[in-house]
């Protein structure tokens, strides 16, 4: 009886021993099939999160200038933490002679911003290469800045003072989120030393007298192009030959001939003044003299 008894508790402690190994070979593997799993699952994960970064450096974005820099430019906002995707810059762009010496300032106008701006040399017309720290193709980087002015809200304002522009041209200046702290993330914009000439006649605007001048390539009277180049006037600042002619044509004539002696009276002038050759001047009068005015 007590061999039985024995041979039946070897028997048991062997079914034992071989359930438990199952079972642990059974974990075993499919903890290593779990493994295997998530190893992939990672694998996949970072290839698609390189996927997406190399999409995003190659991605060609359209982006828009917002405007010039010309004087104090109010009620902007920037996108949260932007500052990582130049999509989401907001863009100004303003012209410069070498050597000019300018001060910009963005002042958050709303506590949620951690204002942040880069100045580059050059404009763009996407945000292809573009960030914080680089111009691109397109673009020479000049100068990033971040945290300035004191702010106890949200870090501090950015300020570039004394700047001294390295070139002749057109630069562009990108403003960001670096490290938001909340909404809304308003801003203005304060600048001194730029002086902008909205039309290109020449003449800064503070001291322009017709800030959007006729810029048209050559003079024309009621249509007819006369092929005489329009330039800007001796007499004036920022005051256009079509700017004149323009303003001739609106004027209150009893009769044609009284606009065409109106015409000659300037156009004698420019000659005077050696803006225009006789043959520019008879140009001019012949488009005069064909012209409607008054209908």
């Amino acid at each position: 009886m007590k061999t039985m008894n024995k041979i039946f508790i070897a028997i048991v402690a062997l079914a034992l021993v071989l359930v438990v190994s199952c079972t642990k070979d059974q974990t075993t593997d499919l903890s290593q099939e779990q493994n295997l799993e998530r190893s992939i699952d990672d694998v996949d994960a970072k290839a698609k999160l390189m996927d997406e970064t190399i999409n995003h450096q190659q991605r060609v974005v359209a982006i828009s200038y917002i405007g010039s820099l010309c004087d104090v430019v109010t009620g902007t906002h920037a996108s949260e933490r932007s500052y990582t995707n130049s999509d989401l810059f907001d863009y100004y762009y303003f012209d410069g002679t070498a050597g000019d010496v300018v001060d910009i300032t963005v002042l958050r106008t709303t506590p949620g911003l951690d204002t942040g701006m880069t100045l580059y040399f050059g404009t763009t017309g996407d945000s292809s290469g573009v960030t914080y720290n680089s111009g691109g193709p397109n673009m020479t980087f000049l100068r990033f800045t971040d945290d300035s002015v004191f702010n106890p809200s949200c870090f501090g304002d950015p300020s570039l003072i004394g700047f001294v522009l390295p070139s002749t041209g057109t630069y562009t200046l990108a403003v960001f989120d670096v490290q938001g702290c909340g909404f809304p993330k308003d801003y203005e914009i304060i600048t001194s030393g730029i002086s902008c000439d909205s039309d290109g006649d020449g003449c800064a605007d503070v001291n322009d007298e017709i800030i959007n001048s006729n810029m048209e390539a050559t003079v024309t009277i009621d249509g007819c192009d006369s092929g005489v180049p329009n330039e800007v006037t001796l007499d004036s600042c920022g005051i256009t030959m079509s700017d004149l002619m323009d303003a001739l044509e609106l004027g209150d004539y009893r009769n044609h001939g009284q606009f065409v002696r109106a015409v000659a009276h300037v156009v004698n002038g420019w000659y005077d003044s050696e803006l225009i050759t006789l043959e520019e001047k008879d140009a001019i009068m012949t488009c005069a003299g064909q012209a409607n005015i008054p209908s």
